[in-house]
């Protein structure tokens, strides 16, 4: 298993963040296990050839629902379903964790000093581990307490939902004269963001810009547009962006890609939103052809709609 010297993962989208948590055990000549430590990274850098499938991981057949908390309001409550679709008892570890985001939309896990408005600090939830055997669902409740005189703002966490070795599990290393065994045990988790927003609020986010990549076999990457995302604001922004492609005769335009429930975390006010092409069979991009991105910032319920913005790129 290959796994990067950072701790990160890619942006939430509809379905969280899904990581991957690695048990390392060495053992050998008899004796009990030297080392265990865990790992935690992306899925996207370590599901790759020759490493993890994802199919493989310990715990992989978690849903969580929804897909992120949001206190608005007079919200108290909340609740999140866990339930383990996979063919095998799995124990899970919940818990709340600072992150941010950088310019290129991915999720660090951070120290907080103080400087981030952490929802942990406000936010009780229960139970913290579950074990759940096939088929088995279980709910975690949350709830906020605002002390008096709290700062305006959204405060924000992620809930991590882990899948963690069984208490009862013990090493299954093989072991040979006079030499090391290594056991490695890849665990499946998946976060989602929590935030309590408080008091008066606003954000806009629109699109700025547009640049067409080509395909990168070696990075396993395929031709790919990209945009600049740029927000305004005190508390996190959700957008849609769809690209269409126009053909140099005129015509009605095609959808090539669309990237859904693009978030922003604040206090970031710009980021890089990359967008894979998808054609659609018969569809090939021609000199003076044209692609057209549509973002619609998706306001909160009550607050008044912002028109989409627009970027376009003629080709050439």
């Amino acid at each position: 298993m290959r796994v990067p010297s950072w701790a990160s993962w890619g942006p939430a989208q509809a379905y969280g963040q899904r990581l991957v948590t690695g048990v390392v055990r060495l053992t050998g000549g008899g004796a009990k296990p030297v080392v265990s430590f865990l790992v935690l990274a992306s899925l996207l850098a370590v599901a790759q050839p020759g490493t993890v499938d994802a199919q493989q991981l310990i715990g992989s057949g978690l849903s969580v629902s929804p897909n992120r908390v949001i206190f608005e309001g007079r919200d108290r409550f909340h609740q999140l379903t866990l339930l383990n679709r996979g063919d095998a008892a799995v124990t899970y570890r919940v818990s709340l964790i600072t992150v941010q985001m950088d310019e290129n939309g991915r999720i660090r896990r951070v120290e907080n000093k103080g400087q981030f408005k952490d929802a942990s600090r406000i936010i009780r939830y229960a139970p913290r581990r579950v074990k759940l055997g096939p088929g088995q669902g279980q709910i975690i409740r949350l709830s906020v307490r605002k002390p008096q005189g709290l700062e305006e703002g959204e405060y924000r966490s992620a809930m991590l939902v882990a899948a963690v070795p069984d208490e009862d599990a013990k090493p299954q290393a093989k072991q040979t004269d006079g030499q090391i065994a290594i056991q490695v045990s890849a665990y499946f988790a998946v976060s989602i963001p929590v935030m309590v927003r408080h008091g008066k609020l606003f954000a806009t986010s629109k699109a700025e810009g547009l640049e067409l990549l080509p395909a990168d076999k070696e990075k396993g990457l395929g031709d790919r547009a990209v945009t600049n995302l740029l927000h305004e604001g005190n508390r996190t922004t959700y957008g849609d962006a769809v690209l269409r492609y126009h053909e140099p005769g005129g015509g009605e335009p095609v959808v090539v890609g669309q990237v859904l429930n693009t978030g922003i975390y604040p206090p970031l006010t710009k980021r890089k939103l990359v967008i894979p092409l998808r054609l659609p069979d018969g569809v090939v991009l021609k000199s003076g052809g044209k692609l057209e991105l549509t973002y619609t910032d998706k306001p909160r319920e009550g607050d008044e709609a912002t028109p989409p913005s627009k970027a376009s790129l003629v080709l050439r």
